[in-house]
């Protein structure tokens, strides 16, 4: 291999150049930093780096491999001598456009003219050793004011332009020289270097990558290389694979870079995510601008309201599809922009799937809008208006005219519904900025969020294996985010999606249930003021301080040791970002000893109707004395059922009784609807709540006395709230904790009997235990036979970590 140093005296501004020669040997490397301390006057210093094919591959990372001895050109510019430096290793800064390049081989020698006044040889004895011998001839155009300086731009222009031609030409002829000799050998081997430059930051920028082709060297399992399509040759995968993304005009430049996949679920039918596009321009600015390559791809994109039968039906493909297509493609970070109810969770849990490092990127919540002089958001206001107009109390004109300030801008719902809620807990997870949960979906704060959050990715490129969520999440991460959870009163859709995303996680799966929500709910009081459990919205939470100001407020109820997508510890990254607060983040962020709610703002419910338990949502009652209440039974077999008799004057209700709505669980509609929101009769016009009981869920931004998930639900056959009948006296209990119905053991099983046998004589389809529909195809067919109960949240068994013999063998044991 060739090593070239430069002996002799100073060169222009530079000091003393130092023969370095004998470093060039294999694991002994020269970092720039130890050349440019002798540049006493910070020239700048450029370079261009050969390997031979039978070296070894070049990759990026923090620094070049040390594996294959390399010999560096650095070309040092002060005025317009150019002078020949060889350092044997990597750190190199990036190459402009006026710096010349050299190459050469294992043996004999090169000569070139680093300019029309200098010229330098190059020789070499063997790898180990090298010998350099430098000549410099000024030429007689360079003598008096000239040789000084030149004297004006013009004549350095005019050099360093000839230095170019010059350079060039000879530099070609000798690559057209030795593919002449190669072709008359009439031996095919590649050519005995290859060209790359490097960034500032150490990133390689190759030239040209002959190397992909290399039969004898493995490819690396990196960026654009990893997860070849399967052809039955490796190599020739990658070539076919350099191939295709060449003609979307791709150079090797880019191809060599940490790729960053960026999730783009941008849809016309998801208004939550209309700010896509913005947002995918910032995320691509964060990304290249810290040298990465960012490509976008598409996956399903759910909204709340343009889905039938639910976005919840859909969440587990969603999933899937998230989880196949980032294992699938060749990218070394995942950034999944998301934010309507179910993307979030479907993103996570593909995501922890996945278990390449991934980071959420929110699309942020709308902003509030004003009607009659009134502050108004999407959806809390939504129900109320309409409960209003439903009870008479708004008229036509009134409901018409507030439709249209509901939603003022994109983004998702304005309050702490299901989409902010999961926006906070993924904060609370550790797996994005704080400040990337509530900023609105509208406002440069976003688009901040954004450029960072690519920006982040990057730097988490260069530390793959440690930043893959299963690494750092922990169960102690999971506990911090029910801890959020309860503090935010968030919704109660975010249980069953924690559950969901729990499951998928092989180490945390089986260790937290729906006991641990309601045990972090005992000690964390209710300290955000928004709807739909207090009175403001999301842009408020934001101008308040948002997740760092309600982190900080949290600290003593947090395990600190968790680790975050940065590498740090939760408690690392408060103690780098501190908060002051002021009197209107004490308004909206309450501190611990003047809570909104005191305790278990979410609360979990067991008893004889409810064996895999219930969730309530305490903090949203809206008539207290219901938490502690035993009154008759109301039953809806289903939703059809509900429409048709819930507004009959024939109907048999009193403001005492329970309502219960029956087949809107996980099974049964299928696709848990949230319609556990069962409106009050018509004929009870001034009631504002009951107690209302479902196997289903209602939107996290809807309010009242509601028991929800109630496990298993009534598609399980042998469910006892699948045997529930009007007039059965049931009982809720918040300060015991239980949902029950005041029948004996004996009583439940026997009309569990008698159930089954009606079942048989209807020749309803069942699978095992499950009712489910005639339709067997497609994918309800298999939602309807492989989904799990809304304890273990409402995935399909066999995404689970632990596969579907643990659910199956539950199903049983039930």
């Amino acid at each position: 291999m060739v090593c070239c140093g430069v002996h002799g005296p100073q060169v222009g501004g530079i000091g003393p150049i130092v023969n370095l020669a004998t470093a060039c040997t294999m694991g002994d490397p020269t970092p720039l930093a130890s050349l440019a301390a002798t540049n006493t006057d910070n020239a700048p210093l450029y370079a261009v780096t050969y390997t031979r094919a039978s070296y070894g591959s070049t990759t990026t990372g923090d620094f070049v491999p040390t594996t294959a001895p390399r010999c560096l050109w650095m070309y040092t510019k002060t005025g317009v001598t150019l002078r020949n430096i060889t350092v044997p290793a990597a750190q190199i800064t990036s190459l402009p456009a006026w710096a010349s390049v050299g190459f050469g081989d294992d043996s004999g020698s090169y000569t070139t003219s680093a300019s029309e006044d200098a010229s330098t040889s190059f020789s070499a004895t063997d790898d180990s050793e090298a010998s350099t011998t430098a000549t410099s001839t000024p030429s007689a155009s360079s003598s008096g004011s000239s040789r000084r300086g030149y004297g004006s731009f013009v004549s350095l222009a005019v050099a360093l332009f000839a230095f170019a031609c010059t350079f060039t030409a000879r530099f070609l002829a000798a690559v057209a020289r030795q593919m002449l000799a190669r072709v008359r050998s009439s031996t095919p081997t590649a050519l005995p270097f290859r060209f790359a430059a490097f960034d500032v930051h150490h990133n390689i920028l190759p030239m040209d990558d002959n190397q992909d082709y290399d039969l004898d060297k493995p490819i690396p399992a990196t960026g654009l290389r990893q997860g070849l399509t399967s052809y039955g040759d490796a190599h020739f995968s990658l070539f076919l694979r350099k191939v295709f993304i060449k003609a979307a005009g791709y150079g090797e430049d880019a191809l060599a870079r940490p790729i960053i996949g960026i999730i783009n679920t941008g849809s016309g039918f998801n208004p939550c995510h209309a700010n896509v596009p913005q947002l995918m321009e910032a995320v691509k600015r964060g990304v290249q601008l810290n040298g990465g390559l960012a490509i976008e791809f598409p996956t399903i994109s759910l909204h709340e309201s343009f889905a039938s039968p639910t976005s919840m039906f859909l969440r587990n493909l969603m999933s899937m599809d998230t989880e196949e297509m980032i294992k699938a493609q060749p990218l070394d970070v995942c950034i999944m922009i998301g934010g309507c109810d179910k993307t979030v969770p479907a993103q996570l849990m593909g995501g922890i799937s996945a278990n390449k490092p991934v980071l959420p990127l929110i699309t942020g919540p709308m902003m509030p809008g004003s009607f009659l002089g009134q502050r108004i958001g999407a959806c809390t206001d939504c129900r109320s208006s309409w409960a209003a107009y439903r009870a008479g109390t708004m008229d036509i004109e009134d409901i018409s005219g507030i439709n249209e300030e509901l939603a003022p801008t994109v983004g998702t719902c304005g309050v702490m519904g299901t989409a902010s809620t999961m926006a906070c807990i993924t904060a609370g997870l550790g797996l994005m900025p704080f400040s990337g949960a509530a900023a609105p979906a509208v406002s440069s704060a976003r688009m901040r969020v954004a450029e960072q959050t690519g920006a982040d990715a990057v730097k988490v490129a260069s530390k793959l294996n440690e930043r893959r969520p299963q690494t750092i999440l922990s169960r102690e991460s999971f506990l911090n985010a029910i801890t959020v959870l309860q503090a935010i009163g968030g919704s109660t859709n975010a249980v069953v999606h924690l559950m969901a995303i729990v499951n998928r996680h092989p180490k945390v799966a089986g260790t937290i249930t729906l006991r641990t929500f309601d045990e972090i709910g005992r000690k964390t009081p209710l300290l955000i003021d928004l709807k739909p459990s207090g009175d403001n919205y999301m842009n408020d939470f934001h101008n308040a301080g948002g997740m760092l100001a309600l982190m900080h407020t949290l600290r003593p109820l947090l395990h600190l040791e968790a680790l975050t997508i940065t590498g740090e510890t939760l408690g690392e990254r408060l103690d780098a970002v501190p908060f002051k607060t002021f009197p209107y983040s004490l308004q909206l962020i309450r501190p611990l000893d003047n809570p909104l709610y005191p305790s278990s703002a979410l609360v979990t419910l067991y008893g004889n109707l409810a064996p895999g338990g219930a969730i309530l949502k305490a903090a949203a009652s809206k008539d207290r004395s219901l938490l502690e209440y035993e009154g008759p039974a109301v039953v809806f077999e289903n939703t059809a059922d509900l429409a048709k008799r819930i507004d009959s004057d024939d109907l048999d209700v009193s403001p005492q009784s329970v309502l219960v709505l029956k087949s809107i669980g996980p099974i049964g509609n299928p696709g848990m609807p949230e319609a556990g929101v069962i409106p009050i009769p018509r004929k009870l016009k001034g009631v504002t709540d009951m107690l209302r009981l479902s196997d289903g869920r209602m939107s996290g931004t809807a309010g009242g006395t509601i028991i929800l998930h109630i496990s298993p639900e009534s598609g399980i056959v042998d469910s006892p709230f699948g045997v529930l009948k009007d007039g059965d006296l049931i009982r809720c209990s918040l300060a015991d904790r239980v949902l029950e119905v005041n029948l004996s053991d004996a009583d439940i099983a026997s009309r569990v009997q008698a159930r089954k046998a009606t079942l048989q004589q209807q020749n309803v389809a069942l699978h095992g235990n499950r009712v489910v529909g005639t339709r067997k195809r497609g994918y309800r067919g298999l939602y309807e036979t492989s989904v799990n109960q809304a304890e273990d949240g409402a995935d399909f068994d066999f995404m689970t970590a632990n596969g579907a013999e643990t659910f199956e063998r539950r199903s049983e044991a039930l």
